[in-house]
């Protein structure tokens, strides 16, 4: 195998790692290019192999998009989502005293060891449960202005989630016990409720090296 022969196939090698759909638009012209420098070399230089490397992960991991102006503000409803999400997190502490009060006022038989238990079983695991939401509504924000496909479809259903939460609070009653609460929950369905809107109806345009349809890898 002459040195240029052996150069090529190692250039091709280190192609393989990008995706399929920009191969099949790119990779005899890189090639070209590639093999115009270091005549008579059989293999890529390190820094060079490094470099196709590098650009091979950040197409994967961060392809290039050019974000609609729907897109656009759906994502920064959804990081508003995220806010007001830990914002009902502080709501519920600073406010949990009062709704104590409330209970005790409609229910004045509740015992201390009962208003615990209310604690443990419901107040509690929603404390855990925020900071969790916030980070995923935030994440999905990120992952929907990258252009991640999934992204779009997860949001969905963890919204889905949400609202059907927030439904089941108001069904409780907890809207007489906890108003600032529900309130706080209500903007955050509302910020979702926009946002998730805007994501069905404009989609992500890549700026540059739109894969063709039904491409993978």
């Amino acid at each position: 195998m002459t040195a240029p022969e052996a150069r090529e196939r190692a250039y091709r090698r280190l192609l393989a790692l990008y995706p399929n759909w920009f191969r099949q638009q790119r990779e005899e012209e890189m090639i070209g290019v590639l093999m115009a420098g270091g005549q008579g070399e059989r293999r890529p230089g390190l820094g060079e192999s490094l470099d196709l490397v590098r650009g091979a992960a950040a197409m994967r991991l961060h392809p290039r998009t050019k974000l609609t102006r729907g897109v656009a503000k759906a994502m920064r409803l959804m990081y508003l989502g995220s806010l007001l999400q830990l914002l009902a997190l502080l709501t519920s502490f600073l406010t949990l005293q009062s709704v104590r009060a409330a209970i005790l006022a409609r229910y004045p038989a509740l015992t201390a060891a009962q208003w615990h238990d209310i604690v443990a079983v419901s107040v509690v695991p929603a404390w855990i449960e925020a900071p969790i939401m916030a980070a995923l509504w935030a994440i999905l924000a990120l992952a929907v202005g990258r252009g991640v496909r999934w992204a779009r479809v997860a949001f969905a259903v963890l919204f889905g989630i949400y609202a059907l939460g927030l439904l089941g609070a108001i069904a409780r009653g907890d809207v007489l016990y906890a108003p600032a609460d529900i309130v706080a929950d209500a903007l955050q369905w509302l910020a979702g409720f926009l946002a998730l809107g805007l994501i069905v109806r404009d989609a992500t345009r890549e700026e540059t090296l739109q894969p063709p349809a039904g491409a993978v890898g």
